[in-house]
């Protein structure tokens, strides 16, 4: 069973999603992996290899879904 108002919600943002995927990218970066070091080593942060291949992504795709978070060590 499927409530009509979620089964309307969760078609709204399948389409949505859709006509982002399908749009021109303008917002891919040049030359991200050498600014993506850059800006760790300005921070002093190192991104895990999965976090980097995420901001590549980011940057790619016009749709990417991030999911999980830190976790302990």
């Amino acid at each position: 069973m499927y409530l009509q108002e979620m089964y309307d919600a969760e078609m709204f943002v399948a389409a949505k999603l859709l006509r982002l995927d399908n749009v021109k990218n303008r917002k891919q970066i040049a030359n991200i992996k050498d600014k993506l070091e850059k800006q760790e080593l300005l921070s002093g942060v190192e991104l895990s290899d999965k976090q980097r291949q995420a901001v590549y992504s980011v940057s790619k795709n016009n749709v990417c879904v991030i999911t999980g978070g830190p976790r302990n060590r």
